[in-house]
């Protein structure tokens, strides 16, 4: 018997001890070949990857913070073409900051990206639709482009009733207060481009309101005390500054905004108060709840499309896959989108990234890289050949790493195993995910633990509730996972050696193949980096913040709490919750 044969009974014996299902040699033969091919894969774009992220960094080093990046509008313009009938395409009809230069500028961006649907556009009466888009550059430099579909009604509007995008380009993940702050600045759409630039121009230069226990920049005590130097109000505790002159005469003459208010204490928020013709103020505020894009609603997400195929999706992602998701709206598609993206967190997602596909993008679906990427369904048309399994020579290449997921309908590339009549139609989707997860080398164990915990935090229904309980049983997996790490990075850096007692450490023998894989992947490598850094950690993180999930898989470990054992998942979930009301 040769080197070979021995390992595969090694690996045999092992599987059949350790209670994995029994498979026969020839199968394990697959399993591991497949595992042994995606951990090459993964070292290969993991280097190639932050090569690019790292020439990224050095040149964003020196940049000052800003509420959002830019501000755009996306109108459809009519364009004469070939037929009679004129064509309707998406224009950028106004940019804030106007000199700013830069590919996040919207300058160099498609405005299609902003309209995925435009050419299904329609007259309509009432229009409010709200998605959230990502962008990338060259470098790998992503950022998020929160998007409101409106009607517009300015008097120069050549376009009747057609729709337009107002775009809020920022680095932040906050789909809430980005949203809402998209929703204020129409207003100021409505009036002028004047008021509108003025508004703008008052708030891009505060910082993004989330460090809690801060100062608060105000000017109410300014206007009352008729100015002066900076002093601190006894109540509020927030130091006082005058406006720069030019400022306070846009802010007074031109908008009759007479403050302008970041608040930085627990529950930041972004104050306007704007002077109204009649005299009295007219205050906006715009919360920062802390929330994670993605996550708020992500059970309604996840109860549409059955946890078997979340789980099949979350062990895509983690096999770095060419993933693309279809639903029949840019809202639903995006969204489906983001929630898939936001459940690895604090794992982050570094390839290609688009929650919806342009209709004249489609060809994006053709990357031979990894993606994860929404289309409609009027769009599948044209990329027929590769969303239809097809194992003849022309589109094999095509197919490789890559899977085709519906909505409504699941798993379609590849396609799962037949449906016999005598299972039922629980068993029948669970062995599916099954398969598809040991495809990608994830453990039955490790994808059964998943499917299970996510139809217990659905047990009552979708809901806030439901979200913070989806939350805890991914934070529980990752913990079972690779929660040991940290006693692992008080003895040595990462690298070789880490990796080895990582994997070597893992209680569960059974999983370790599987563990091994995921430190070759970009995503375990950039998250483990900043987990091993001296750097210090916030004393206080924002809930739903990278930091903040770090500290309770931290937790989760330090408890004991394990979803791999064999106890009952009933009462571990309870242990789960009980550890995290704990008070830190």
């Amino acid at each position: 018997m040769d080197q070979r044969e021995k390992r595969f009974s090694a690996c045999a014996r092992l599987f059949e001890r350790y209670g994995r299902d029994q498979l026969d040699l020839k199968q394990l033969k697959i399993v591991s070949r497949s595992l042994q091919k995606q951990k090459i894969r993964a070292t290969h774009y993991r280097r190639r990857t932050l090569e690019e992220r790292d020439r990224y960094l050095a040149a964003m080093c020196g940049t000052s913070p800003q509420l959002f990046e830019s501000v755009i509008i996306v109108s459809l313009e009519t364009v004469v073409g070939c037929d009679e009938k004129p064509l309707r395409k998406p224009s950028i009809i106004y940019r804030f900051p106007e000199e700013k230069n830069g590919f996040f500028s919207g300058e160099h961006i498609p405005a299609e990206l902003f309209f995925p649907d435009y050419s299904r556009a329609q007259r309509k009466t009432w229009a409010r639709e709200e998605f959230v888009l990502a962008l990338t550059d060259n470098n790998g430099a992503r950022k998020n482009a929160y998007c409101h579909k409106f009607l517009p009604s300015w008097e120069d509007n050549k376009n009747g009733a057609y729709p337009a995008v107002l775009v809020v380009i920022s680095p932040i993940r906050n789909a809430v207060f980005y949203l809402d702050l998209a929703r204020n600045i129409l207003k100021y759409i409505g009036r002028n481009y004047v008021q509108l630039t003025n508004f703008l121009s008052s708030i891009i230069q505060h910082s993004y309101p989330q460090n809690r226990g801060c100062s608060m920049l105000t000017t109410e005590e300014y206007w009352r005390e008729g100015g002066g130097c900076p002093h601190v109000h006894p109540d509020e505790r927030s130091i006082t500054r005058p406006l720069h002159p030019v400022i306070s005469h846009i802010l007074l003459h031109c908008m009759h905004i007479y403050i302008v208010n970041i608040r930085e204490l627990s529950g930041a928020s972004l104050v306007v108060v704007e002077k109204c013709m009649t005299g009295w103020p007219n205050r906006i505020e715009i919360f920062n709840e802390g929330t994670i894009l993605g996550r708020t609603g992500c059970s309604q997400v996840i109860e549409r499309i059955s946890p078997e195929i979340t789980t099949c999706i979350i062990a895509a992602l983690l096999g770095e896959q060419r993933i693309l998701l279809a639903d029949n709206t840019v809202c639903s598609v995006s969204k489906l989108v983001q929630v898939m993206e936001a459940l690895i967190q604090p794992l982050s997602w570094p390839h290609v990234f688009i929650p919806a596909v342009p209709d004249n993008l489609l060809d994006l679906c053709h990357n031979p890289t990894p993606y994860l990427m929404g289309i409609l369904r009027n769009n599948l048309a044209p990329i027929h050949d590769l969303i239809i399994a097809d194992q003849s020579a022309e589109n094999v290449i095509d197919q490789v790493d890559f899977v085709f997921i519906d909505a409504d309908n699941g798993l379609i590339n590849p396609p799962p195993q037949a449906y016999v009549n005598n299972s039922g139609i629980t068993a029948w989707k669970q062995q599916c995910a099954v398969n598809f997860c040991q495809r990608l080398g994830m453990p039955k164990k490790a994808s059964m633990a998943l499917i299970t915990g996510l139809r217990s935090a659905l047990a009552e229904g979708s809901g806030p509730a439901a979200d913070l309980r989806i939350e805890n049983i991914m934070l529980l997996w990752y913990a079972s996972l690779f929660g040991h790490y940290k006693t692992i990075s008080c003895q040595c850096e990462w690298g070789s050696e880490f990796k080895l007692r990582l994997v070597e450490t893992q209680p569960d023998k059974s999983v370790r193949p599987y563990l091994s894989y995921l430190c070759e992947t970009v995503m375990f490598h950039e998250w483990i980096v900043k987990r091993c850094s001296k750097a210090p950690e916030p004393s206080d993180p924002l809930p739903g913040s990278e930091d903040f999930l770090n500290r309770r898989i931290d937790k989760l470990y330090s408890r004991g709490v394990n979803c791999f054992s064999t106890r009952p998942l009933a009462k571990m979930f309870n242990k789960v919750t009980n550890v995290l009301r704990v008070k830190k």
